[in-house]
């Protein structure tokens, strides 16, 4: 009895395996060396930001800048990056002058552990915070909690990071399709 048992279940993994193998084949033929990424509705990124209420400009193509200040008076730009099925906040914290130090490694650290989806990010002598979501998952409800933890997290943080932090001359960077720049960097009151 308990070798057909064992019999049965040999043969259901064997169809299983081979079932999904040819699965996995049909998933891995490679595409048409010609063929163009379809293009990409954003309009539910669009009318998500319209129905928030917040004020925000087109920067190009897949980019969405919104002006923001904090209780605390700090200001910047937090940018909506569209690619393919991902929209991404994020917010340029500063250009940072030569190789990031141990106290700024020690505190992005520290901020990657203490936020669950929120990334502070060095790259290419710029600090980032980002955040990525799903553009399916975008309305207006969707995109005011963001604003508000994006709000919050530059509140709670941005004193305590922007003091360990080399700064360039002051720039601004643009946006470009694919990359996480954006806007104008956090900025204390005067």
């Amino acid at each position: 009895m308990k070798s057909k048992q064992i019999a049965i279940c040999i043969i259901g993994l064997a169809v299983a395996i081979v079932l999904m193998g040819g699965n996995l084949i049909a998933q891995t033929v490679e595409p048409v060396a010609n063929a163009k990424a379809p293009a990409v509705d954003y309009s539910p990124l669009v009318i998500a930001l319209e129905q928030s209420g917040v004020g925000y400009e087109k920067v190009n193509a897949n980019v969405w800048s919104v002006p923001m200040e904090t209780k605390k008076k700090l200001t910047y730009k937090l940018d909506f990056i569209a690619t393919q099925d991902i929209i991404s906040l994020v917010v340029n914290y500063a250009r940072v002058k030569g190789e990031i130090k141990p106290d700024l490694q020690k505190k992005l650290s520290e901020l990657n552990r203490k936020y669950f989806f929120i990334k502070y990010i060095y790259d290419d002598s710029s600090l980032y915070m980002r955040i990525d979501t799903l553009l399916a998952d975008i309305n207006a409800n969707t995109v005011r909690r963001l604003i508000y933890i994006v709000n919050s997290a530059v509140e709670n943080d941005s004193e305590d990071l922007l003091k360990l932090v080399p700064k360039l001359p002051e720039e601004t960077s643009s946006p470009k399709d694919g990359a996480p720049a954006g806007g104008k960097p956090v900025k204390a009151p005067k």
